[in-house]
């Protein structure tokens, strides 16, 4: 999938920085100083772009910034009247429990796709109950992708829960699977696939990321994870 880095870079600003500790339980905790990235507000918005893209993403970390989350905002109305599809993230317990405001301006109740984990949604909907937890989520959006680790994840669809099991792996680092797994989701819906088969594909490749150091998968492993995929998908 190609990515357009060509917009005016600004003309000043110190890029930012994020260490990243895991455990042996290959859970992370994050040291983070923003940069260049905490001064992002509506002026780096390109309407002409997302007016003729097939998704808007918001990176529920940006509910942190103010004037991050304006920009976001602005950046949903312009996509919202396009027709454009809306997708974001819960991105972490902390963000909701700190920035739950800015996080339900992004999502209101008009989402295409949410994405979060488990932890994520018991904190969001204020329970442990998962049919409660469904029915809340499945209000918030058309979509909803609820990562559970090693047991899968859920898709939440018009009342519908559908499992979807993963393939068992030994984790060694959890940080990116997240990512990866909004990012492979929406590479298949876009195009052309199910629901059901984005969410295999998420879920393999949010695996081979938490087997691996690092977040990032070489050239090899991407086309490994997509020759199984057209491979599920034709069987």
């Amino acid at each position: 999938m190609a990515t357009n880095l060509t917009h005016t870079k600004p003309p000043q600003g110190q890029t930012g920085s994020c260490m990243v500790m895991v455990t042996p339980d290959a859970e992370r905790s994050m040291s983070t100083f923003l940069g260049a990235t905490a001064e992002l507000d509506d002026a780096a918005l390109h309407p002409h772009d997302i007016v003729k893209a097939r998704v808007y993403y918001m990176e529920g970390y940006l509910a942190a910034s103010p004037t991050g989350l304006g920009a976001a905002v602005q950046g949903r109305l312009i996509a919202k009247q396009a027709g454009v599809k809306l997708a974001t993230t819960l991105s972490d317990m902390s963000m909701i429990n700190f920035c739950r405001p800015g996080l339900e301006a992004m999502v209101q109740d008009d989402l295409d796709f949410l994405f979060c984990n488990e932890e994520e949604a018991q904190v969001w909907c204020g329970s442990q109950d998962m049919a409660q937890i469904c029915q809340k989520l499945g209000s918030q959006a058309q979509t909803v992708c609820l990562t559970r680790s090693a047991k899968g994840c859920l898709v939440i669809e018009q009342g519908q829960v559908t499992e979807v099991p993963t393939t068992q792996v030994k984790a060694i680092d959890t940080n990116g699977a997240g990512d990866m797994f909004a990012g492979a989701f929406l590479y298949a819906v876009t195009h052309g696939h199910s629901h059901a088969q984005a969410a295999w594909l998420a879920n393999r490749a949010a695996g081979r990321v938490v087997a691996q150091y690092g977040n990032r998968l070489s050239q090899d492993v991407v086309n490994s994870l997509k020759a199984e995929f057209n491979q599920y998908t034709m069987g």
